[in-house]
């Protein structure tokens, strides 16, 4: 997923707010699999309901900014 988004940027040369956007997506997606352990899966919604929209819904932002501002 990620390459995929960082070389979508690129090809369509999007600017740095796309960028910023994916850098905080991908902290995210890297935050939602480090709360989930083999052992204890009570966080579960926490990781692929919650942490998904919020991340999905700043990356749009971000995305939405970098397309306005050309």
């Amino acid at each position: 997923t990620l390459i995929t988004l960082l070389f979508t940027g690129l090809i369509y040369d999007f600017g740095i707010y796309y960028f910023i956007g994916l850098l905080i997506f991908s902290f995210l997606l890297v935050y939602q699999h480090l709360i989930i352990k083999p052992n204890d899966l009570s966080k579960v919604n926490l990781a692929f309901f919650t942490t998904n929209g919020i991340a999905s819904i700043i990356f749009g932002i971000f995305v939405i900014i970098d397309v306005l501002i050309r």
